[in-house]
């Protein structure tokens, strides 16, 4: 993106240089079963998440790491046919609605996510792979892969999602999209 931000939530997480992976990790413990931490490669805590106990909404909290500053919310809509997310700001405007594109849907994985402010990103991919590639006027901006493979997935069904984010992206509202899109498209099973 070059020249361009995409920075919805406060700006301050937009990555810069080349771009950057962080691991998301469902929490196992968890009374909620809602929570991620959210780490860098090195295993450095970059984000963490905090699924409410008792909300009716369901909603999911984003924190800085380091100072614990509230960065941005995911409140689910129980009034539509099908799964709904949106991405707030801390001040509980929204910024982003995520949907699927239609009701009925076997193998893909496409999902919308509609900004407050007009645009579009698209989300496509493989659901039964859950790889995702988010794109934005016809830019990959980011792209999330699942680790079956581990303890935490096998033994307790936590999943490990791996996203990567181009520059000029904000790293926290990407996040928040991820979790939007595990809430869809895999809890939505359970």
């Amino acid at each position: 993106m070059e020249g361009q931000t995409l920075a919805p939530l406060s700006g301050k997480h937009v990555v810069e240089g080349s771009a950057r992976t962080v691991c998301l990790r469902e929490k196992i413990f968890s009374l909620t079963g809602d929570s991620f931490s959210v780490q860098d490669c090195d295993g450095n805590p970059v984000f963490k998440i905090e699924g409410k106990v008792f909300s009716i909404h369901q909603r999911k909290i984003l924190r800085c790491a380091e100072t614990n500053q509230e960065l941005g919310i995911i409140k689910q809509s129980n009034l539509t046919l099908h799964r709904r997310q949106f991405i707030l700001d801390p001040h509980e405007r929204e910024v982003a609605t995520v949907a699927k594109k239609s009701l009925i849907q076997f193998f893909s994985t496409d999902t919308v996510i509609d900004m407050s402010d007009g645009g579009h990103i698209e989300v496509e991919g493989d659901f039964i792979g859950r790889k995702f590639n988010f794109i934005y006027k016809g830019m990959e901006i980011a792209k999330v892969h699942t680790d079956f493979l581990n303890a935490r997935f096998l033994v307790a069904h936590k999943d490990t999602y791996c996203l990567t984010v181009a520059p000029g992206v904000d790293m926290a509202f990407m996040v928040l999209a991820t979790v939007c899109l595990d809430e869809i498209w895999h809890d939505q099973k359970n």
